[in-house]
């Protein structure tokens, strides 16, 4: 009697198993993750923009913001934990509500962040640094849409390029190294443009990871980290593009 009960058990915790699979594969439910993801994305980028909207028609707040430089890597510590927590710690990441929680957080930081660059774009770089800011919104959002549909139509799978984008970053971080102890701008030049090609790198390669369709793929119920991800590296292909215009093109008083 207990072994029918045991053999009737593992045939409905297979038949789970085998249903939880096909729900993984299915289009429609694929579809659902993507919108998904994309919606918490743009509310994260909506709130970014704003942030550094009211850094630019606000010359107080953009000087508090320079003039309070502790808050900056206080909120630049607590981002990191965030980042943390929700990529490295399923179950932080996929329990409702805290996981949208603690991305909130991690987004009020970033945005903290980013506007904070463009406020030293905007007061140190008075005469075209707004300029310089709203060019490299423009390039960030043409480069984010061109990457996406290659990413979304090329047969090529750049999921499996995870251990040469690890090499790619490893390089780059000797030569950020190299940076602090040459000051030289040709070096530091090649480093914040080696940091842009690696984040559309790396946008190709979460973009596939969301879709479901490569060697490697989020689960559907990973949409805070999938959104977190795609976040992270639109952020910062922006910031490394302002930087770059600031160097190239910055004027001062």
């Amino acid at each position: 009697m207990y072994q029918q009960n045991l053999n009737t058990f593992d045939i409905e915790q297979g038949d789970t198993q085998i249903g939880y699979k096909s729900l993984l594969n299915d289009e429609n439910v694929r579809i659902q993750f993507i919108r998904k993801v994309y919606l918490i994305l743009s509310f994260q980028l909506l709130f970014t923009t704003i942030f550094c909207t009211f850094s630019y028609f606000s010359t107080g707040f953009a000087v508090y913001q320079l003039q309070n430089t502790w808050l900056f890597y206080v909120l630049l510590i607590v981002g990191l934990i965030c980042e943390i927590s929700l990529i490295c710690c399923k179950n932080v990441s996929r329990k409702v509500p805290n996981n949208y929680i603690i991305l909130g957080v991690f987004t009020f930081c970033e945005s903290w962040i980013v506007s904070y660059s463009c406020s030293i774009a905007y007061l140190i770089y008075p005469e075209n640094g707004g300029q310089l800011v709203l060019i490299a919104a423009v390039l960030t959002l043409a480069i984010t849409i061109s990457l996406t549909l290659y990413a979304f139509t090329t047969k090529s799978d750049i999921t499996m390029a995870g251990g040469s984008l690890f090499i790619f970053s490893a390089v780059l971080l000797v030569l950020g190294l190299l940076c602090l102890i040459f000051n030289s701008k040709i070096i530091h030049m090649i480093y914040i443009g080696g940091l842009a090609i690696l984040y559309g790198f790396y946008l190709i390669y979460d973009t596939q990871l969301l879709m479901g369709n490569k060697e490697y793929s989020y689960s559907i119920d990973d949409y805070i980290v999938a959104a977190l991800q795609l976040y992270i590296d639109i952020i910062m292909l922006f910031l490394q593009l302002l930087q770059l215009l600031l160097e190239l093109f910055g004027k001062k008083d």
